[in-house]
């Protein structure tokens, strides 16, 4: 299995700014087509920590079925089917945010995909926003 192609945005969200201008998140996204026709998404994050006054990579969090916090890990990565290469950000975000899922059908990438994606994504991507 190989990646075909990739778009990456980099930072392409942010949180809103607190009451002293502040933005405590930025959120970086870059997609991947593989030559088995899937489109995967990869999603990280960097937090401002206020002891060193920088952005660190963060991870994301969740809960268990017990309700549990729990730390997913530093991507979230899903299949973005409806994606189209090189179209505008939030052509593609608002128009997946807005999309209705069968959450009993929904499917995830196989860990191959995922170890792929994640593997160039570290290697390629994102070193440059280190």
């Amino acid at each position: 299995m190989k990646i075909i192609r990739h778009h990456d945005y980099g930072m392409a969200l942010d949180t809103m700014p607190d009451e002293k201008g502040m933005v405590s998140d930025n959120f970086y996204f870059s997609l991947y087509e593989l030559d088995n026709g899937n489109i995967i998404c990869i999603h990280t994050y960097k937090s401002y920590n206020e002891k060193t006054k920088t952005y660190e990579w963060n991870e994301f969090g969740s809960v268990d079925n017990d309700g549990n916090d729990i730390i997913v890990g530093p991507y979230s990565v899903y299949y973005s089917q409806d994606y189209t290469f090189g179209e505008e950000f939030f052509a593609w975000f608002d128009r997946s945010l807005n999309t209705k899922h069968n959450y009993d059908e929904l499917k995830w990438p196989t860990q191959e995909e995922e170890d792929l994606v994640i593997d160039f994504y570290e290697k390629n991507i994102k070193p440059l926003y280190d």
